[in-house]
């Protein structure tokens, strides 16, 4: 019975892998070819930098939060090209969207001229999905919001 659950386990997270393969190519194909303008709504709803979703924390959003950070991590190894961290924000927005998990995708700039000159990243469930170790170096100057939305059963 343990090994029947190892298997269903280990098919979910390559499920979730090739879906982060997929919405990252997706990310870098709309962010190269269309102005931010036009990609910016599927990343929420644009606010002031705040702290924080608030006290938005299931147990189900944290797994989830978790599994989309490990299945983008691995899907970002195995792609050919370089995903830039506004790529895979998107990405995990998207993933986590599909999973009605509330997030804030945020935007930042440098606070040392030796850094990149911004940098995004998402958090969810209290979660650093994406390029949360690099958001201390960045001031945010850009919150997008999206809420949760209910899964349909």
């Amino acid at each position: 019975m343990k090994e029947r659950s190892a298997k269903i386990t280990l098919w979910k997270h390559r499920g979730r892998v090739a879906e982060a393969m997929v919405l990252l190519a997706f990310a870098w194909i709309a962010l190269h070819a269309l102005p931010f303008r036009v990609v910016a709504p599927l990343l929420g709803q644009v606010r002031p930098p705040e702290d924080g979703l608030g006290p938005i924390e299931t147990p189900r959003e944290k797994s989830a939060a978790l599994a989309v950070r490990r299945a983008l991590s691995a899907a970002r190894r195995r792609l050919p090209w370089r995903n830039s961290c506004l790529v895979q924000t998107l990405a995990g927005r998207l993933m986590l969207g599909r999973r009605g998990v509330p997030s804030l995708a945020r935007i930042g700039v440098a606070s040392r001229p030796d850094l990149d000159p911004a940098h995004a990243w998402l958090i969810a469930a209290g979660v650093d999905v994406t390029g949360g170790s690099q958001a201390p170096n960045y001031a945010p100057i850009s919150d997008f919001v999206a809420k949760a939305k209910p899964r349909p059963r």
